[in-house]
């Protein structure tokens, strides 16, 4: 009995010891940006779309989104995207204007692509 209790004893404090390992790798993992470095988007409204890829470059610590941009209303206003990246640069593609013409762009920034955002401004 004593031996089958020490067994035990000894597996759950290496069962404990596993458990602390595990939570200190976890905290200690890299953003969830760090990769993959590719990703594909699409957005789309009543008066507009906008579809690319996003890359980043770890070695170099550039992204850049290429895509294009699609006015799809004829309602007076320009159709474009407001890319933001994690260095807290932000670029905008070139506008599309009249209703169903498109542009396609390519824009580069310090750090990874954060947010894609379409938007329609007054032309």
């Amino acid at each position: 009995m004593r031996l089958v209790k020490r067994r035990v004893t000894v597996v759950t404090r290496l069962a404990l010891a596993l458990t602390i390992s595990l939570v200190a790798v976890a905290a200690t993992a890299p953003p969830a940006l760090a990769g993959p470095y590719t990703f594909h988007y699409r957005q789309s409204a009543g008066y507009g779309s906008t579809s690319g890829t996003s890359d980043y470059n770890p070695s170099t610590g550039i992204g850049s989104a290429t895509g294009s941009v699609k006015d799809l209303d004829a309602d007076g206003h320009c159709v474009f995207a407001r890319i933001t990246f994690t260095s807290g640069e932000t670029r905008d593609t070139p506008r599309a204007c009249p209703k169903g013409s498109s542009k396609s762009y390519r824009v580069t920034a310090h750090g990874q692509v954060s947010l894609v955002k379409m938007a329609k401004i007054q032309t």
